[in-house]
């Protein structure tokens, strides 16, 4: 048997880098500083795509796949060939930490091979809450209304009941993921992307403010059960500097890990 791998475009269709001064209104996306929020993970939710022929599950922190299980990259939908272990977008950058020191700060979305600090905060993109239903456990999906927010953060009360598109109060593709993620919680060095939230004594906490690269993503996936799109999900991400820093030496790239395999 030939080595087959997944027809699956994981297409980053639209890419949108904005800098820290295209961002007046960075401040309103600050975290609240609880004993919950500094683990990190009380917003991680999941969905899964199944608008054509590819099953796949999606995480609100970043995470495409769910390695290797019966819901990651399942081609043809039904079938319990499983493709994929997990991807996850990867943004990485050169900064200066506190003491002039040369680091290389990366924030991604994997859940397998996970970065965590002593005391268990993941070194990862989290979720920004209120872009789903706090009360289940499903990421917001097009078609399912009950996984919406009452009300959408970045959005004003008249998008309220309305799917949160793109390009209007309207699913463009047969269905649809929305989510939005930041890197508040990435504290691996001694670096704080924002000069107007960081510690200014010895005895603050350094983890209560921003850290990371001040990155804000938004996340979309789409899939068309029409013939010509019926094997991909294409997924887009807008990417925002929210920190005061402005970023050099900025990479963009996804982290994949696919499933060889010799089934027909």
């Amino acid at each position: 048997m030939m080595k087959k791998l997944l027809p699956i475009l994981i297409s980053l269709l639209s890419l949108s880098w904005l800098s820290s001064g295209d961002h007046p209104s960075k401040r309103s996306f600050d975290r609240e500083a609880h004993a919950a929020k500094i683990m990190g993970r009380e917003d991680r939710k999941y969905g899964d795509h199944s608008g054509n022929r590819v099953l796949c599950r999606f995480y609100n922190h970043g995470s495409i796949g769910d390695q290797s299980s019966s819901f990651s990259g399942v081609y043809p939908i039904g079938s319990g060939h499983s493709y994929i272990w997990e991807f996850s977008p990867v943004i990485a950058a050169s900064v200066l930490d506190t003491n002039g020191f040369r680091k290389h700060i990366v924030s991604d979305g994997i859940s397998g091979l996970s970065d965590a600090s002593p005391e268990g905060t993941p070194w990862s993109f989290e979720p920004l809450s209120g872009y789903a239903d706090p009360n289940q456990e499903n990421l917001a999906m097009s078609d399912n209304e009950s996984s919406w927010p009452s009300s959408w953060p970045n959005r004003p009360e008249d998008w309220d009941g309305e799917w949160n598109g793109q390009y209007g109060q309207y699913v463009r593709a047969d269905q649809e993921s929305y989510f939005v993620v930041d890197d508040y919680y990435n504290s691996e060095f001694e670096f704080w992307p924002d000069e107007d939230d960081r510690p200014q004594s010895s005895i603050e906490s350094p983890d209560d403010h921003r850290r990371g690269l001040g990155i804000k993503m938004e996340a979309r996936g789409y899939q068309w059960n029409h013939p010509a799109a019926e094997d991909i999900i294409i997924v887009t991400y807008w990417i925002t500097n929210v920190g005061s820093n402005v970023l050099d030496s900025v990479v963009f790239g996804m982290l994949d890990y696919l499933i060889l395999t010799n089934k027909a």
